[in-house]
């Protein structure tokens, strides 16, 4: 495939970003996102979730109870994990 080509089948791949939160990726509560533009050509790239106190409220709680665990956890489980879920 030539360079053009690529590059429009990329543009083409806009993603909508979610929440992750408990092991689970969540629309933000009241449903709002923000265009997250490319600075180079100031097209659209994607979506973010326009998360507000409720989906950090409920972040902030899966965190403080994921801790204990995760902070007992190998750096090589820990690595794993953040790599699955990026």
């Amino acid at each position: 495939m030539n360079t053009y080509l690529c590059l429009v089948h990329k543009k083409a791949q806009m993603q909508t970003i979610q929440n992750f939160i408990n092991g689970q990726h969540l629309p933000p509560k009241a449903g709002l996102y923000i265009d997250n533009f490319n600075p180079a050509t100031g097209e659209i790239s994607g979506k973010l979730p326009d998360s507000d106190l409720e989906d950090v409220n409920d972040a902030v709680s899966a965190a403080t109870k994921a801790f204990p665990a995760w902070s007992n956890m190998s750096l090589e489980d820990r690595h794993d994990i953040l790599r699955a879920v990026s």
